[in-house]
């Protein structure tokens, strides 16, 4: 995932809201909780432009993006135990 993918005006922004989405994705945390944490980085000084419109969809297509893998996976993985328990 390129950094420059959230919209942040510094790379050191991108890389702040990739890892907030990342872990957002990585312990299923709801959309509602990734924006709270979006709306925390913004109140740093360096990071005010977190919930502008073009960071936040961008940081919704991540997150969105990496829940569907995340539930495709699981249901990949499912399968293959039902399948394997068929033998």
């Amino acid at each position: 995932m390129e950094q420059d993918k959230f919209e942040m005006f510094t790379d050191e922004g991108n890389l702040a809201v990739m890892l907030i989405v990342w872990e957002s994705v990585r312990t299923e945390a709801d959309w509602i909780t990734t924006l709270k944490r979006l709306h925390q980085l913004s109140e740093n000084p360096h990071f005010e432009e977190a919930t502008d419109s073009a960071v936040v969809q961008a940081a919704w297509n991540v997150w969105a993006e990496g829940r569907q893998l995340a539930h495709d996976r699981e249901g990949a993985v499912q399968l293959t135990a039902k399948g394997m328990s068929n033998f």
